[in-house]
């Protein structure tokens, strides 16, 4: 080992012998203009893209600004899986929209997506399908999804993931499907919704009553909570099975998707 370390010190004193000689055959004029040079690091070009990212460095772990992607159909047709949204914890949430929150329900507290179906004081329902909040219907408003069935003969064209269609009988299949895209289609007929009186389990254990994903409340939202539901009103975990989610797990508005 001291051997091969004294040659490469050698070696290393003959490397820098060489450059001293060049550097003092240079020009005087460049000798100067090489001392007047400026580190990199000082370039406007550096500097500006340093601020850049150290700002969204800050914004991202304040939650003052947030690029996100949820690999979830919880929120089709509207926010497909996959889709990047932009969020901000300096908008205020207000009824209907997105926001980005804590699932405390979930083992690590993982980042949800849900629109905001009912503010604290408001009250909500689902009678038939249909959402109600403080006893107006307000679902025309919005773009969702519902289950529906489907004779098999009439599947073919038709954008459906079959893997998820539910077969009901030897002829008629369970489908989630955009609204809007079942009222153009004349073979979507029929809307499906879960009868009343058909008690969901996971809904009972989390709100002790005998509600389904069709026939769900009256229920009081609390202070510092939201009622969170899946625009893909059939195939969501949402409220429904999750429970209110507290103020303080809010992450940022969606403003952007």
């Amino acid at each position: 080992m001291i051997a091969g370390s004294t040659g490469f010190a050698g070696s290393l004193k003959a490397q820098i012998s060489r450059v001293t000689l060049t550097i003092d055959k240079l020009p005087s004029h460049k000798l100067q203009a090489m001392s007047e040079n400026k580190p990199v690091w000082r370039s406007p070009v550096v500097i500006i893209g340093l601020v850049v990212i150290a700002l969204a460095v800050a914004l991202y772990f304040t939650n003052i600004l947030k690029v996100l992607s949820f690999d979830s159909e919880s929120n089709a047709p509207t926010i497909p899986a996959g889709h990047i949204v932009l969020t901000s914890r300096l908008q205020k949430p207000k009824l209907f929209d997105f926001i980005a929150f804590h699932n405390t329900s979930q083992a690590g507290a993982p980042v949800w997506l849900l629109r905001i179906c009912g503010m604290p004081g408001d009250s909500v329902e689902i009678r038939n399908g249909d959402l109600l909040i403080n006893g107006q219907t307000v679902d025309s408003a919005l773009t969702l999804s519902h289950s529906y069935l489907l004779q098999k003969k009439d599947t073919a064209g038709l954008k459906i993931n079959k893997s998820e269609a539910l077969p009901v009988d030897e002829d008629r299949i369970l489908i989630t499907y955009p609204d809007k895209l079942a009222r153009q289609l004349p073979a979507i007929t029929q809307r499906y919704v879960v009868p009343e009186g058909v008690v969901d389990s996971l809904m009972n254990k989390v709100f002790h009553e005998p509600f389904n994903i069709d026939h769900f409340g009256p229920v009081k939202v609390p202070d510092h909570s939201f009622f969170l539901l899946g625009d893909n009103r059939s195939n969501a975990l949402d409220s429904h099975y999750t429970g209110f989610v507290d103020v303080k797990d809010f992450i940022g508005t969606v403003i952007y998707y």
